[in-house]
C-alpha cells in the first residue's frame, strides 16, 4: 500500500491531526514539569517538535491542494517565529521566559485548531465522503437528476 498517497492522507487527515495533538499535549506537559536546570534543553527539543509537526502538517495540505494553504502556513510560521525569538533567550538562562512561551502555547493551539486545522480537517474529509456517497448513492439509485429541477441547466452543482 502507498502510504503516500493523495487519497490515504484525506482519509487518515484527521486522525494523524488527533495523534498530533494528543503528543503535543503531553511533550508540553512533560516540558512543564521539568527542572529549570533542563528547559532549555526541553524548549529546544519543542520548538524542533513543532518544526517537524508543521512540516509534516502541511505536506499533508500540499497534497490535498489544500486552497488555504498559505494562510495556514503563515500562521504555522508566526508561532514558530515567536518560538525561535525566545529560545536564544531561553539557552541564554532566561527559562522564565521559555514557561510563559510554554504557558501561551496552548491558548495559541486551541485558536488555531477550531479554526484552521478543524477548516483542513473537513477539508480532507470531505472530498473522501463526498465520494464515497456519491459512488454507494449511485449504486442504489438513489441520486436525483438535479437537471429535472433545474430546467434548463441554470443551477450550478
Amino acid at each position: 500500500m502507498n502510504f503516500s498517497t493523495t487519497s490515504w492522507m484525506a482519509r487518515n487527515a484527521a486522525g494523524m491531526m488527533a495523534e498530533a495533538r494528543g503528543e503535543t499535549a503531553e511533550r508540553m506537559a512533560r516540558l512543564s514539569r521539568t527542572s529549570d536546570d533542563q528547559f532549555a534543553e526541553g524548549f529546544n527539543a519543542l520548538v524542533a517538535y513543532f518544526e517537524t509537526s508543521f512540516r509534516d502538517e502541511e505536506a499533508v495540505m500540499e497534497a490535498l491542494s489544500y486552497p488555504a494553504l498559505r494562510s495556514h502556513r503563515e500562521q504555522h510560521a508566526r508561532a514558530l517565529a515567536a518560538l525561535h525569538h525566545a529560545q536564544p533567550q531561553v539557552e541564554g538562562g532566561d527559562i522564565a521566559l521559555g514557561r510563559e512561551a510554554l504557558d501561551l502555547l496552548p491558548k495559541w493551539l486551541l485558536l488555531h485548531r477550531s479554526t484552521m486545522d478543524l477548516a483542513l480537517a473537513h477539508a480532507a474529509r470531505t472530498p473522501a465522503l463526498r465520494s464515497r456517497r456519491h459512488s454507494s448513492a449511485a449504486r442504489a439509485g438513489a441520486l436525483p437528476d438535479r437537471r429535472a429541477r433545474y430546467p434548463g441547466g441554470h443551477a450550478s452543482v
